[in-house]
């Protein structure tokens, strides 16, 4: 079913973007600029006005400006939607050789975010959540990757409230250029690398798997390439 569009909301929008490019402007300036007739301009205007997105300058006659209001609307808005789109369109072409999900992650105040994930379309599963999922940094290997190679501002606040152990695991991860996984019996249960590092740093790439006895060093060597492959992919598209 297909639907009239709304134009009166276009108009609407049409004003909110001129006045955003513009900074301020006249009603006049406005009805030339979206080829309106001024009467239709001043109704629009009035309505942004009670709705508290514009207002009317008192200092600079019959000019208009934008509210903060205006750039409230835009605080839910997803910054990382160019990562995660990028690492959909690299994580839906993954390779046979990742059985075991791998998951997009960044870093917010809550904790470590899943933005994308192959979970659920892979041959196996592991109790790692869903997009939007949150887990605690330190727990985590890309949170902790996150942290090796966050800009040093960035980490030094992140470590203030670590654990004893974490800034030597900090200082290994960096050195070694990515983080391990471990399960309880520890054994080697995942890998994460970082896409991008210091004030490029964007997120982190990790698999996890259920741990089947297997040589940790035969999982690095089958793991590690396939995963920096994928960050190299993302990245290349980020460019």
């Amino acid at each position: 079913m297909s639907y009239k569009r709304i134009r009166s909301l276009e108009r609407g929008v049409a004003v909110l973007q001129f006045l955003n490019q513009m900074g301020s402007a006249t009603a006049g300036a406005i009805a030339e600029e979206i080829g309106l007739p001024r009467p239709t301009v001043y109704r629009i205007l009035d309505t942004l006005v009670e709705s508290g997105l514009i207002y009317r300058s008192p200092s600079a006659h019959k000019v208009y400006r934008l509210t903060e209001a205006v750039g409230r609307l835009s605080g839910n808005f997803d910054k990382s939607e160019p990562l995660t789109a990028a690492a959909r369109s690299v994580l839906g072409a993954a390779p046979d050789g990742l059985p075991w999900p791998v998951f997009l992650t960044t870093l917010s105040d809550e904790g470590v975010v899943i933005r994308e994930t192959t979970r659920g379309s892979t041959v196996f599963w592991t109790e790692y959540g869903w997009v939007g999922a949150v887990a605690p940094i330190w727990e985590v290997a890309p949170g902790r990757i996150s942290v090796a190679f966050s800009p040093p501002e960035r980490q030094e606040t992140l470590l203030r409230n670590s654990p004893s152990w974490a800034a030597d695991d900090i200082r290994t991860i960096v050195a070694q250029g990515y983080a391990e996984e471990r399960d309880q019996d520890g054994r080697l249960s995942g890998l994460a690398v970082p896409v991008g590092e210091g004030e490029a740093l964007v997120g982190a790439l990790a698999i996890t798997w259920e741990p089947s006895g297997e040589p940790d060093e035969d999982l690095r060597e089958r793991y590690l390439p396939l995963l920096s492959c994928l960050r190299d992919d993302i990245l290349a598209k980020l460019a």
